[in-house]
């Protein structure tokens, strides 16, 4: 299982070609780490939840209160 540490996530490739030789599965909790190598992901999608969060930072600038914003939980 891999977390989404920028160390281990700019160097999946690498660990990829480890795990493949050593017949270890790679299942990933960022999930485009699949794309990547990984047989299955369990997370968020960091693009899908930055381009969330814009559209929060858009309202805010737009005048909305930010305490007037729910809360926003991403779908896994």
């Amino acid at each position: 299982y891999t977390s989404t540490d920028n160390n281990v996530v700019s160097a999946y490739e690498s660990l990829y070609q480890v795990a493949k030789e050593s017949k270890i599965p790679l299942i990933a909790s960022d999930t485009s780490s699949v794309e990547r190598g990984a047989i299955a992901a369990l997370g968020v999608n960091y693009y899908d939840l930055g381009r969330e969060t814009g559209k929060i930072v858009v309202r805010i600038l737009n005048g909305e209160k930010a305490d007037a914003i729910p809360v926003y939980t991403p779908q896994m």
